[in-house]
C-alpha cells in the first residue's frame, strides 16, 4: 500500500465504512497512530512476543516480516589496551570505532542488534580470518576470562572474541595472540516514520531525521555534504538539520510510504485501529484484538 491507501484503509476499518461513528482523524494523527503500529510491529516480530510466540527469522513469515530493515555494516575497531593479564597473556579490548554515532549508521540508524561477526588478524602465522562471537553479559563476562578453555582464546586457528554490549559500544575481548580488526554487524535499522501530508514551501531548517524531502524548483542543495538537483528526494539524518541551497532552489516535504513488506501492510493498518480503539473505546477494542490477533 501506499501511504494514502493506508490512511484510507485506516479511515473504512475504523468508521465501519461511510457509518462516520468515530471522530475525524487529521492526517498527522493517523501518521502518528501508523508510525505508533509500525514500532509495535517491529518489536513484536523481533522478540517473539506476539500470538505465535515467533521471534525473527524463526520461520520464513518472519524473516519476511522485518527483511526491508536488516542491514549490516562493516565498522573499524581500535584497541582500548589490556583488562587483565594472565601470566605472560595480556587480555584486550577493542571497541566498534566511534561506536553508533559512526557516520557508517548515520544512513540506516542502528535500531535492534541481529548479531555480529568479527574479522580477526593473526600473527603466527599471519593471515585473517572472519569469526564468530561469544556473547556475553556484564555478570558473566569475567568468569569467562578466567575459564582457560573459553572460546575467546585461539586454538587451531580459531577464536570467538567475547563480545559484550553497553551505552554505544560493542566491546570484543581477544587473548593478544589476535587482532580484532573490524566487526560486521547486522541489524533491524529504524523504521523511517510514514508521512501523509506534503508541506509546501521553503523549508530553511529543522531537517528532521527519517522524514523524506525533495527539491522543489531549480538548482540544488547541499545537504550532509551531498548535491542534490531539482526533483531529486533524500532522507533527513540525525544531528543535521540544515542544507544550502545554490539557484534559488527550496525543499518540500514529500509523502512517505511505509517501507515494510508490502504482505504486512495490512496487519500494521489493524494494529494502528487497534490501538486507537484501545485509545477511545474499550469494549470495542476486545473484540478487535482477538481479529487482530489470528492474523498471520
Amino acid at each position: 500500500m501506499t501511504i494514502s491507501e493506508m490512511h484510507t484503509a485506516f479511515k473504512l476499518e475504523l468508521d465501519k465504512t461511510n457509518s462516520l461513528q468515530y471522530p475525524s482523524f487529521t492526517s498527522i494523527e493517523i501518521d502518528y497512530w501508523l508510525n505508533k503500529a509500525i514500532k509495535e510491529f517491529v518489536k513484536t516480530r523481533y522478540s517473539g512476543v506476539n500470538y505465535k510466540k515467533e521471534g525473527f527469522e524463526q520461520t520464513q513469515k518472519r524473516i519476511d516480516d522485518l527483511r526491508t530493515l536488516v542491514r549490516e555494516v562493516t565498522v573499524p575497531c581500535t584497541t582500548t589496551g589490556a583488562i587483565k593479564s594472565i601470566g605472560t597473556t595480556n587480555i584486550i579490548s577493542y571497541v566498534l570505532t566511534d561506536g553508533f554515532n559512526n557516520t557508517v549508521f548515520v544512513a540506516a540508524p542502528y535500531w535492534l542488534s541481529l548479531g555480529e561477526e568479527v574479522l580477526l588478524t593473526l600473527t603466527n602465522p599471519a593471515g585473517t580470518i572472519r569469526q564468530g562471537v561469544t556473547e556475553v553479559t556484564s555478570d558473566d563476562y569475567q568468569s569467562e576470562i578466567d575459564n582457560p578453555y573459553s572460546s575467546y582464546i585461539l586454538h587451531y586457528r580459531s577464536a570467538k572474541p567475547l563480545r559484550l554490549f553497553y551505552n554505544n559500544t560493542i566491546e570484543f575481548i581477544s587473548d593478544s595472540t589476535y587482532v580484532v580488526t573490524s566487526a560486521y554487524v547486522r541489524y533491524i535499522k529504524q523504521p523511517v516514520p510514514v508521512n501523509y501530508t506534503a508541506v509546501t514551501g521553503v523549508v530553511s531548517g529543522n531537517i528532521l531525521p527519517g522524514r523524506r524531502y525533495i527539491v522543489a524548483t531549480a538548482g540544488t542543495i547541499t545537504y550532509n555534504g551531498i548535491s542534490y538537483a531539482v526533483g531529486v528526494t533524500f532522507l533527513g539524518v540525525e544531528g543535521v538539520t540544515t542544507f544550502v541551497s545554490a539557484g534559488g532552489a527550496t525543499v518540500n516535504f514529500v509523502a512517505t510510504d511505509c517501507e515494510l513488506p508490502e504482505q504486512s501492510h495490512d496487519e500494521v493498518v489493524a494494529l494502528a485501529v487497534q490501538l486507537v480503539l484501545e485509545n477511545i473505546e474499550q469494549p470495542r477494542q476486545q473484540s478487535y484484538s482477538q481479529q487482530v490477533a489470528i492474523m498471520e
